[in-house]
């Protein structure tokens, strides 16, 4: 199972092989304005970030407002396996 995004929504899905779906589970870290963490930027959708909202984890645009910006900031942890 892998994070993508469906409908600007993150969930998780099985590897179905397409190449849609390879687009849809990258995204790309890119620096954070919070110390130790990034933001993570769509790869299909260049401006649109995943931001925790509403309970949801979403690809949004980027507006630059504070609460975007800590809505959007992630720090990566080793997994557990």
């Amino acid at each position: 199972r892998y994070l993508r995004h469906y409908d600007f929504r993150l969930r998780a899905a099985g590897h179905n092989g397409s190449e849609l779906f390879k687009q849809d589970a990258t995204f790309c870290p890119r620096p954070s304005s919070y110390s130790g963490a990034v933001m993570l930027v769509s790869y299909n959708y260049r401006g649109r970030f995943l931001r925790h909202r509403d309970f949801q984890v979403r690809l949004d645009r980027f507006d630059g407002s504070r609460l975007y910006q800590a809505d959007s900031a992630f720090r990566l942890v080793r997994g557990l396996g």
